[in-house]
């Protein structure tokens, strides 16, 4: 984002990984988008890339784990999946 004139725009990452996507948006001041059908489906036990949603207990437990273990680093937002 550097470099570019985005005065007034509104970024966010969109990623599936916790450890990349989401703390490399944190640690640069860009709201994220975390995608549960990727990276992290196992945890979530969900079908990887069907887009289906996550039991809401473990989206949270997920991410009160990663929270914890990164500063208090949690996703601006959640989706189930994403396509263009």
């Amino acid at each position: 984002i550097a470099g570019i004139d985005a005065a007034g725009a509104r970024v966010a990452a969109v990623g599936d990984s916790l450890h990349h996507d989401v703390l490399g948006a944190s640690q640069n001041g860009v709201d994220s988008v975390f995608i549960c059908g990727g990276v992290h489906y196992r945890e979530l036990e969900v079908p990887q890339a069907a887009a289906v949603p996550p039991a809401a207990d473990k989206l949270a437990a997920l991410l009160a784990t990663f929270a914890s273990e990164h500063g208090g680093c949690t996703p601006t937002h959640a989706l189930a999946g994403f396509r263009l």
